[in-house]
């Protein structure tokens, strides 16, 4: 009875992982006569990315959220403890951050310019020498007394 349950429960195991798999592959495969995506805009992405997984404070406050924040069952592959779900949140934001990043800065050619002249550029070691005998003209400390009345 044990060995014929194990067998039927791995052909059950088996062909519901091809069937989720076959699945997933056809979903990600889009049919040629769709329609092209629309740009959305970065601000938008940046939104969806911080909430694809953990969602937001009025999402999560459902009974199957918060059983499944406990428990942690999720999906097939993914579990659905909400630090995972935060971590997923993460990587695929720092992703879109430096693919933003790299759009913006790969768009265009290097602009170098040359710097503006200012007073700071210099330092104190690179001044002329100065006379230390004698103070320079308007820096003498005059102590005056002051009469009495």
């Amino acid at each position: 009875m044990g060995v014929l349950f194990k067998i039927k429960a791995g052909v059950l195991g088996a062909s519901v992982s091809t069937l989720a798999v076959a699945s997933a592959i056809l979903t990600v495969a889009a049919p040629a006569s769709a329609e092209p995506r629309q740009p959305v805009p970065l601000r938008d992405a940046f939104n969806n990315a911080f909430y694809d997984n953990a969602g937001t404070f009025f999402q999560n406050r459902s009974i199957y959220n918060q059983i499944n924040g406990i428990l942690g069952q999720g999906s097939i592959i993914r579990s659905g403890f909400p630090e995972k779900q935060i971590e997923r949140d993460v990587r695929g934001l720092h992703s879109l951050y430096e693919d933003a990043l790299n759009q913006q800065v790969g768009s265009d050619p290097v602009i170098r310019t040359p710097d503006l002249p200012n007073p700071y550029d210099s330092s104190a070691i690179m001044m002329p020498p100065t006379n230390f005998n004698s103070p320079p003209l308007g820096s003498e400390l005059n102590f005056e007394t002051i009469p009495l009345r």
